[in-house]
């Protein structure tokens, strides 16, 4: 015999105290489980998988005991229930016997019904064809659409003239089947084959009316498909451009000005975007604007570039709009005690008309109001912008608000209309106008690749002016970009006039038969809206809501200053400003 091991002869010992003292065997087994229990967390995956399947077989065999018991319980109920009497046998017994006799004369009746019918299915199936012998053996020429379709209506076994609306429809039918035979089979098939020849499952018939083979119509269908993905991407890439020419507007889209401030497509550095809204509020724009056009919101997001950055991912901004930001943050504290539902000032105007009750916009009860506002402050060094916190009560507050939001409505609106009136002018341009869009851009810092602490801690800078010119060219509006480098840095009326004597000559050279130039800029009057600017252009001078001149100019900015940078960090060239402005000119030019 086989010696048992260890583990069997503790098995056994284990049986045997068990059976002796049942009640202190099953409290000790207890105590230990539940001293050597441990938490499914602190298993490993493999401990826990062993456990799980273990679970698994014990709940397997607690369900088949449970199940087994039941049947005992209904073979026990069963047997002792009183056994049924004779009589009651034979009446079930008589029961089923009629029930079946009745059912087998039920199946002789129908099956004579469906004896009858196969043969009066037969009869009309050689009616049919001797009727289609007969028509094969008449002159087609004399067989016309109405006759054909009286033929067949009294085949079905109605007549013409209890049916008119059948025979009209029939005479319709047959018409159109001999106008398209008529056609050259290659247009006749483009015709016939279609979706709703496949959606009702009418391609047999199809072929068996005009005589085309099952297998040519799939041909068609295959080539009108190869037709429509040909012309599919030339769609999408015009409607693609139309939202590239939608975000690139100046009221959709701002773009950012530093030299950091850009992405990389297809191995391109382009300037960074900040859309001015969210995407849903673009897309409702877009649409509005474009009704031809069908797009989905899907497909509106998945166009936008990726130099195009969301409004939530927008980073610090600076040279932002007074008006706006003192409206954002009295609009923050009111959306902070809960009166108002959003925080943006563009869409909170949007509700606002001109008769807007903006006493019952706050409650009774409401106040102190505390808010932040930029207004100038005294330093030591002068006077300065900074944001200074103010407290008011509900009389004060509304007193003060009620102007600014009115003001502020107005401001949005001579906004949007300066970005309607620029859109048209481009879309409206003549051929001998211009378009001129210019701003100073931030001063470059002068440096060089390896700097001496000395020239490191003394900067010195240089003036960009950059400038866009529009025109058109067959009637296709065409773009060109300058930015004027200088030493000097006072930007002032001064520096605009000898940017403009230096760009006519060269836009007359563009448009040889120039006549007129409309100049775009923003409002500051030490640069662009004084006397001195206004003597020298006496028409067409338009000018940007305050804090609204974010233009391609930003950008064209940001990529001089980032490619100046690239080619000092590969030592291609030294620019520096200290000893002579030639030197600073040649040089910032030939980078």
């Amino acid at each position: 015999t086989k010696k048992k091991t260890k583990a069997e002869y503790q098995k056994e010992y284990r049986e045997r105290k068990r059976l002796q003292n049942v009640e202190e065997y099953l409290q000790k087994e207890n105590e230990r489980k539940r001293n050597s229990y441990v938490k499914s967390t602190e298993l490993s995956k493999r401990d826990l998988e062993r456990k799980r399947r273990i679970n698994r077989e014990n709940v397997k065999l607690y369900r088949q005991r449970k199940k087994q018991e039941k049947q005992l319980v209904k073979q026990n109920d069963v047997s002792n229930k009183r056994t049924s009497s004779r009589k009651r046998i034979s009446r079930a017994i008589s029961r089923a016997n009629r029930k079946i006799h009745k059912l087998e004369k039920e199946l002789k009746t129908s099956n004579r019904k469906v004896w009858k019918l196969k043969k009066r299915i037969s009869r009309l199936k050689i009616v049919k064809n001797e009727s289609k012998s007969n028509k094969n053996q008449q002159n087609k020429e004399n067989i016309t659409p109405l006759t054909s379709a009286d033929d067949e209506m009294r085949y079905v076994g109605l007549e013409p003239s209890k049916y008119k609306t059948i025979r009209r429809k029939l005479q319709f039918h047959n018409v159109l089947v001999e106008e398209i035979k008529a056609v050259d089979p290659c247009f006749t098939k483009n015709i016939v084959n279609g979706k709703v020849t496949k959606k009702f499952k009418m391609k047999s018939i199809t072929s068996q009316v005009f005589g085309i083979r099952r297998r040519s119509l799939m041909s068609t269908s295959k080539k009108m498909k190869k037709v429509l993905r040909k012309r599919l991407p030339e769609i999408q890439e015009e409607i693609k451009t139309a939202v590239l020419t939608f975000l690139n507007r100046g009221d959709n889209s701002s773009i950012m000005p530093g030299k950091a401030d850009y992405k990389t497509v297809s191995g391109q550095q382009k300037q960074k975007h900040i859309l001015s809204d969210h995407m849903n509020n673009l897309f409702l724009k877009f649409r509005s604007e474009n009704l031809d056009i069908k797009l989905s919101y899907s497909r509106f997001c998945k166009y936008r570039p990726i130099n195009f950055s969301l409004v939530s991912y927008a980073t610090r901004n600076t040279c932002l709009c007074i008006k706006h930001q003192n409206m954002a943050l009295k609009l923050r504290c009111l959306h902070k005690i809960g009166i108002i539902n959003c925080d943006s000032p563009d869409a909170f105007v949007k509700d606002v008309t001109d008769h807007f009750d903006v006493d019952a916009l706050f409650p009774a009860d409401s106040g102190p109001f505390q808010y932040d506002e930029w207004s100038r402050v005294n330093t030591d060094a002068g006077q300065r912008m900074n944001i200074v916190s103010k407290s008011c009560d509900r009389a004060s507050f509304i007193k003060l608000f009620k102007p600014q939001l009115f003001e502020f409505k107005e401001h949005v609106n001579r906004v949007r209309n300066q970005y309607h009136a620029l859109q048209d002018l481009k879309a409206n341009l003549p051929r001998n106008h211009m378009i001129v869009q210019m701003d100073f851009a931030e001063n470059f810092n002068c440096k060089t690749a390896d700097e001496v602490q000395s020239s490191y801690f003394n900067k010195c800078y240089v003036s960009l002016h950059p400038v866009v010119v529009y025109y058109k060219v067959n009637d296709t509006l065409h773009h060109k970009s300058f930015t004027f480098i200088s030493n000097d840095l006072s930007h002032n009326a001064t520096f605009v006039f000898s940017v403009i004597k230096r760009l006519v000559p060269i836009l007359e050279t563009i448009n040889l038969d120039l006549k007129c130039v409309h100049y775009w800029t923003d409002s500051p009057t030490s640069q662009y809206r004084n006397k001195h600017i206004f003597s020298i252009i006496k028409k067409y001078k338009d000018y940007f809501e305050a804090g609204h001149g974010k233009g391609p100019c930003d950008g064209i900015g940001g990529t001089v200053k980032r490619c100046a940078d690239l080619a000092i960090k590969q030592r291609k060239c030294t620019i520096h400003c200290k000893y002579c402005r030639r030197l600073t000119r040649l040089d910032a030019f030939q980078f």
